[in-house]
């Protein structure tokens, strides 16, 4: 039986979740809407097979001329010139006015070119204008005829990609189903006041189980088009046995010793309550203990965190020198896969083994995506962070009723309630332990206050 040969795209996951890459010798239809990226997913499709494979790649382009994509690509971290100095890459600009005589003569051309680069790889961005020339059945009969013979004989591996109008989200062309091996669909999700959210569907790509068929993605300066995957999760690996110290006094009585080692804590309640300074606090007492934190905030910029720290008693450059690693993110900036991709590259790529994570303001990330995008992500963090034995914790607004975070809280190991009350000239911020899974829970009301100007939780009073 003969073996699927892939030819990999080099683009970030993609290869990871098709089983390698597109199928080599093989037509892929790629189809969207404007923006959605297609010549960003192309682009780096020959630019990757060149640099890092050594393939010959051509681009024939419809619209763009080469001069512009070379500058755009630039800015993606693709150097288009120096692989065309290198004899691997060939751009190729056509006239969008087209009949058939133009049409076979232009496809003559593409042959030579192919022939005489010895390419590997070919990308026509886009087919509308050839779809366009005559019906569906005289369509398939062109790109039958010239392409899939050209991609059979020549093993060569073509992406033709489709421009869909504004509102369209199916592929209609007629080609799919008989033409290509491979159809992926990019969309562009708008929500008022929320983050753009860009998809990837596999719609069809044979030969090839897809266990997820739709994916987010971004376009990353200096990266150029990445996949958004699902994080990998496995088993907990959580160390009741082991406790960090929080470092707030009369916290760590409340919790039977500190954290458990790879535990979930979700820090709950209202504005102004003190979520934000008992995670910094708790963040600067690990690294002062050689513990290595990464501090994420979706609200404070990282001058406010540092100011705040300065507040506390604190030295940022001293905590930042130690282990700290503050990375505030902007939600309306981000897409919902951002988060996921950064602490996998945090936590796997980079290997940086953080013993202690604190992802802070998800009231403003929630703002952003719908509730079911917005739980989906947190999800994955938690189990992800669980599986890599991580210690974390969560600081959210309190929502009414308790029970709309229900999920969450049910995700977590332990959960902490803040509160604020004014009573006179005086602001009183009280703390209470809901949930303990590893220890019995501490039912008390305690007061949040600064003792000797150290943050300290005490037995309120009365």
């Amino acid at each position: 039986m003969e073996s699927i040969v892939r030819c990999p795209t080099g683009i970030e996951w993609f290869d990871e979740i098709t089983g390698g890459g597109l199928v080599r010798g093989t037509l892929t239809l790629l189809a969207g809407n404007p923006r959605t990226g297609k010549t960003s997913f192309v682009a780096k499709f020959l630019f990757k097979g060149a640099k890092d494979y050594g393939e010959p790649g051509i681009y024939v382009s419809f619209a763009e001329t080469k001069g512009k994509f070379y500058v755009y690509m630039a800015q993606q971290g693709l150097n288009f010139k120096e692989i065309e100095n290198g004899g691997l890459f060939k751009f190729l600009g056509a006239s969008t006015v087209l009949d058939r005589d133009v049409l076979g003569h232009f496809l003559a051309e593409i042959l030579e070119v192919v022939e005489k680069l010895e390419a590997k790889r070919l990308v026509i961005d886009s087919i509308t204008p050839i779809l366009q020339l005559a019906s569906s059945l005289e369509v398939r009969s062109i790109l039958h005829n010239a392409l899939s013979n050209l991609a059979n004989v020549k093993n060569l591996t073509i992406i033709l990609v489709a421009d869909l109008p504004f509102g369209e989200s199916k592929v209609g062309y007629g080609v799919e189903e008989f033409i290509v091996n491979s159809v992926i669909l990019l969309r562009l999700q708008y929500e008022p006041y929320r983050s753009l959210r860009r998809t990837m569907e596999i719609v069809k790509m044979r030969g090839t189980p897809i266990l997820n068929a739709v994916y987010e993605y971004s376009i990353v300066p200096k990266v150029g088009f990445i996949v958004f995957v699902p994080l990998k999760t496995s088993e907990a690996c959580v160390r009741p046995d082991v406790k960090i110290s929080t470092g707030v006094k009369g916290l760590d009585e409340m919790l039977g010793g500190g954290l458990s080692k790879g535990s979930s804590t979700l820090i709950i309640g209202s504005s102004g309550s003190g979520k934000t300074v008992l995670a910094l606090t708790i963040a600067a007492e690990a690294a002062f203990k050689g513990l290595n934190i990464v501090y994420i905030n979706f609200e404070e910029l990282k001058s406010h965190l540092e100011h705040s720290l300065r507040g506390l008693g604190y030295s940022y450059e001293e905590l930042e020198s130690r282990s700290l690693k503050v990375v505030p993110h902007l939600p309306h900036v981000m897409p919902s896969g951002a988060l996921r991709y950064h602490l996998h590259q945090v936590h796997v790529m980079r290997g940086f083994d953080k013993d202690l994570a604190i992802i802070d303001g998800l009231a403003a990330l929630k703002r952003f995506y719908d509730e079911a995008a917005f739980q989906q992500i947190l999800e994955e963090v938690i189990s992800f962070l669980k599986y890599h034995g991580i210690t974390a914790i969560y600081c959210m607004a309190k929502v009414d009723p308790l029970a709309k975070t229900a999920w969450l809280i049910n995700s977590s190991d332990n959960v902490i309630l803040t509160d604020m009350k004014v009573e006179g000239n005086r602001v009183h911020r009280k703390l209470m332990v809901l949930k303990s899974r590893m220890t019995q829970a501490d039912d008390r009301v305690y007061e949040l206050c600064f003792v000797d100007g150290r943050l300290t939780v005490k037995v309120e009073e009365g």
